[in-house]
Formats: structure tokens, C-alpha cells, sequence
């Protein structure tokens, strides 16, 4: 691998975490039925898509692509943040994390199949149903700003 790719990657590492640190802090809030930014989240999401296509991470790529969907149909409303949701997420977020984990320490990695495959069964429609919410639960968190 070229310096040039290396330092690329390192730039990356650091930029992909800050993203899905923020991310996974706006799902928590949401998980808690808390107030988050859904303009931020996308944001952050869209610029993950773009640092990957930069240092040439399709795998990364295609994933962030998918989380731009999911809160784009969430900020329009065709899909919730509930559990289920979070979850897909969550996942979609830790196949990212361990894919660039494992380029980062020189091995060709397997590209997240189960996580790529929960944020397409969310897209789809096909996640699995969220356990019964409690009462406190029961309303959905507001987001601050639509996509």
C-alpha cells in the first residue's frame, strides 16, 4: 500500500469515527425519546458516503449510501426511528466499524454482509417488529429539524 493510500486511510479512520460517534449519540437520544438533529445525522451519513468514495471504500460507500436512505425516509416520514429501526442501524454502524478495523490493520476484510443485509430488510420494510413499548415509550421522539 502507497503512503499516499495510507495516510488517506489513517485521515479516513479518524473522520468515518467522529461520524458514527455522532450518529450513534443522535440514535440514543432517539432510542430515549429525546430530541435529536435528523439534518445532522444525514449529514453525517452523507458525508461518510463521500470520504469513502474518496478513499476508494466501496463497501463503505454503499453502506453510508443506505443509512442516507433510512433518514431520508425517516425526515420524510415513511419510516420510524423505533427499536427495530435503531437496531438496523446500530448494526449497519458496527459493520462499518469493524470493516475499517480490519482494513486498518492490513487484512482484506469480508465486506459486513449481516449488517448490510439489516439496513436493506429496513429499507424493504422487512425488519423485525419492535418489542410492545411502555406507556413513556409509547411516542415517537421528535426530531428537531426534517431532512
Amino acid at each position: 500500500m502507497s503512503d499516499l493510500r495510507q495516510e488517506l486511510l489513517a485521515a479516513f479512520g479518524i473522520e468515518h469515527q467522529e461520524h458514527l460517534a455522532a450518529i450513534r449519540a443522535a440514535l440514543d437520544a432517539a432510542a430515549q425519546g429525546q430530541p435529536y438533529d435528523l439534518r445532522d445525522v444525514f449529514r453525517r451519513a452523507h458525508s461518510l458516503k463521500g470520504a469513502a468514495r474518496a478513499v476508494d471504500l466501496p463497501v463503505v460507500e454503499e453502506m453510508a449510501h443506505r443509512l442516507e436512505a433510512v433518514f431520508s425516509r425517516v425526515g420524510e416520514g415513511a419510516l420510524a426511528l423505533d427499536a427495530a429501526s435503531i437496531a438496523a442501524v446500530q448494526q449497519g454502524l458496527d459493520g462499518i466499524e469493524g470493516y475499517v478495523a480490519a482494513l486498518s490493520l492490513g487484512s482484506a476484510a469480508p465486506p459486513p454482509l449481516a449488517a448490510q443485509q439489516a439496513l436493506e430488510g429496513l429499507l424493504n420494510g422487512e425488519a423485525a417488529p419492535a418489542p410492545a413499548p411502555t406507556a413513556a415509550a409509547a411516542r415517537p421522539p421528535e426530531a428537531t429539524a426534517p431532512v
